[in-house]
């Protein structure tokens, strides 16, 4: 997976980007984010994740990938 992350500088909304890179098969994805996080949205599909203990599980189709919004 390629995966990238960022923080908006005018509100310090956190963002990643998460991609499968993977062309031929979805994969499975255990996603850590430090700090104080408990849920993130996608905004280019319709996940919603939960992080337990600031881990979440997230599943992507082959050549597949998401935007999210860390809340």
């Amino acid at each position: 997976a390629s995966v990238q992350s960022f923080v908006d500088p005018e509100n310090g909304t956190k963002y990643v980007i998460v991609v499968n890179d993977d062309l031929k098969e979805d994969r499975a994805f255990a996603l850590k984010v430090d700090g104080a996080t408990s849920r993130a949205s996608g905004l280019t599909s319709n996940l919603d994740i939960t992080f337990v203990e600031e881990t979440a599980k997230l599943t992507l189709p082959a050549g597949g990938g998401t935007l999210m919004r860390i809340q």
